[in-house]
């Protein structure tokens, strides 16, 4: 889903009229608020975001806030006349209205309630995040820091999730939880200046950014990771569902 997003942000801005029309309107906001949504995506994707300093606000009420966008998105839409739509304003209302649809549809998934995900979790996708964060500045430096310093505050966001969606029935497959606790446990093995996550200090000379993320790392990075691991081995992970159909 956040991928397809992505991609949809791309195609928004390629079918970008030459004028402001009320379709190319609502892409526009839509576009700004997804890039401020989904920053690790935008960002790993090459898109500038204004949110590189923070990751994806993982709670509840950030969700009801986008869900509650997303149906006033689509609510303009419906008050489109199609038939009178041309070139550009076509294409982009179809992007626009297949991605919102798809995403009103997915929401019975409740994929908040059970993000334990070993191919795209943030446990597979985030050293991929770290070795491409920019660096090599002051002001890009400061805001590696502000972002990562944010970390844990995403991880806790997760485990709430985690909760919720234990005791509402929903979980994900016991294999794939353990497929992510191994993987948490691969980026806590060996020194600090080996993680994956240490790789924005890595691609840096400054020696005051090493040693302020060295600091990072070691003192909350990895404390959280390893909280976050602790938890889903020893409260998750013998509730987790041991079927791998969506419906079991």
């Amino acid at each position: 889903m956040l991928l397809s997003r992505v991609t949809l942000a791309i195609g928004l801005a390629l079918a970008a009229p030459a004028c402001a029309t009320p379709v190319s309107d609502i892409a526009d906001d839509y576009l700004a608020a997804l890039l401020i949504r989904y920053p690790e995506q935008a960002q790993q994707s090459g898109l500038v975001t204004p949110a590189a300093d923070r990751f994806f606000d993982a709670s509840p009420a950030a969700l009801t806030v986008w869900q509650r966008r997303e149906d006033s998105w689509r609510g303009v839409l419906d008050r489109v006349d199609v038939d009178k739509l041309t070139g550009a304003d076509r294409i982009t209302y179809g992007f626009l209205r297949q991605d919102l649809d798809n995403s009103v549809r997915t929401r019975i998934c409740r994929q908040e309630l059970w993000p334990v995900e070993q191919m795209s979790g943030w446990a597979a996708s985030y050293p991929d995040l770290a070795a491409a964060e920019p660096v090599g500045t002051p002001a890009n430096r400061a805001r590696a820091l502000r972002r990562w310093a944010t970390f844990p505050d995403y991880l806790q966001a997760e485990i709430i999730n985690l909760k919720a969606g234990l005791a509402a029935g929903y979980s994900t497959p016991r294999h794939n939880v353990e497929l992510v606790i191994a993987q948490i446990d691969g980026l806590l093995a060996g020194p600090v200046d080996k993680s994956p996550m240490y790789a924005p200090a890595a691609t840096d000379p400054d020696p005051a950014f090493r040693a302020a993320w060295t600091a990072l790392l070691t003192d909350k990075l990895n404390p959280a990771m390893r909280d976050y691991r602790d938890w889903l081995a020893a409260n998750y992970l013998p509730k987790a569902r041991t079927s791998f159909g969506v419906l079991a």
